[in-house]
């Protein structure tokens, strides 16, 4: 059973980044922005995306979680 809150909350599709490997969490999709490039993960855009995320993370809304049909996850993550 998969967890569907916090940083374990699902997105409703997981995202596809180059070489195949997927996002399917906020936690994997938190971990995967940290570990860029510092050049890169201090990005505006990466920040905003980090901005996007923790709140819903840490609040347990269900923005970007499974269910929740009115998120498209073409949020620029990949």
């Amino acid at each position: 059973m998969s967890k569907r809150t916090g940083w374990g909350c699902e997105f409703n599709d997981p995202i596809e980044l180059p070489g195949g490997r997927n996002l399917i969490t906020l936690e994997d999709a938190g971990n995967y922005i940290t570990k860029l490039p510092k050049a890169e993960h201090e990005a505006s855009e990466w920040q905003a995306a980090m901005e996007g995320l923790i709140p819903v993370a840490t609040s347990g809304g269900p923005t970007m979680c499974t269910g929740c049909p009115q998120f498209s996850t073409g949020s620029g993550l990949s």
